[in-house]
């Protein structure tokens, strides 16, 4: 997710998790990933570092994440495609409040051109065309900071072993988090809610990668029910396609 999206959207999300080896039922799978073992995270920095290396090393990936149930009804849906092969991506972002789309923002780069979409409710729909490097694409969606302060704030313990297409990959049970601001955005006040975990999971693969994570939690006292969701798919096997909008940006931005 990059800078324009925290800017445009107010929320922030980025996460990951991971492991290292011991001796215990628990270690009769693969080695935990550096900075991790069994019993939680032991290094934020190395796991951080690790999972977005793996990444941007990779010639593509998909990159999920969803939260529901927040405050005034509102839920928010983003994903993010890049081929560092071919230098393109294509990242959507749509924001629901009460069930209509207050916002909707596409933003599609290839090599160093980049086009932007964005719906904006009864201001209508604006075109962008400008220039940015498609590494700057790259760092602004891999910000290894901002993945730290996530795993700084979890409690994770390790729970089992999962085998997808021939791959066994670690299974962690989030037991709580330290500071709710790095879980929940901010509402229309600046104030963060109070937040109580209901129940987290996330999965982890031999390199370190976050494949999944999901956080169930309460706030408002207990009344209300939110989710967060973090998703990597498509390692090594993700294709970018201009958008349907691309020609009508081009012709918008030219006049």
């Amino acid at each position: 997710m990059s800078r324009r999206w925290k800017l445009v959207l107010g929320v922030v999300v980025l996460v990951s998790v991971a492991g290292c080896s011991s001796m215990n039922p628990l270690s009769s799978g693969p080695e935990y990933p550096d900075g991790y073992n069994e019993s939680g995270i032991t290094d934020p920095q190395t796991a951080a570092s690790d999972h977005y290396q793996v990444l941007n090393n990779s010639d593509s990936f998909t990159m999920e994440i969803t939260f529901g149930g927040l405050p005034n009804r509102t839920s928010v849906e983003m994903t993010s495609q890049f081929d560092m092969a071919n230098e393109r991506g294509l990242s959507t972002a749509a924001v629901e409040r009460d069930d209509s789309q207050v916002l909707a923002y596409e933003e599609y780069q290839n090599g160093s051109t980049l086009y932007e979409k964005a719906s904006l409710g009864i201001f209508g729909t604006q075109y962008n065309t400008s220039e940015r490097s498609f590494d700057r694409l790259v760092a602004n969606n891999t910000n290894t900071t901002d993945m730290k302060e996530w795993m700084e704030s979890l409690n994770v313990t390790a729970t089992d072993t999962r085998d997808i297409d021939g791959t066994t990959y670690r299974e962690f049970n989030v037991t709580s988090y330290d500071d709710s601001g790095e879980i929940m955005p901010q509402n229309l006040t600046g104030d963060v809610p109070d937040t109580t975990l209901k129940n987290g999971t996330m999965l982890v693969s031999p390199d370190g990668v976050v494949r999944s994570l999901r956080l169930q939690f309460s706030y408002d006292g207990g009344d209300q029910q939110a989710e967060v969701t973090y998703r990597i798919s498509k390692v090594g096997n993700t294709t970018v396609s201009p958008p349907e909008w691309l020609e009508e940006a081009k012709s918008s931005t030219s006049n």
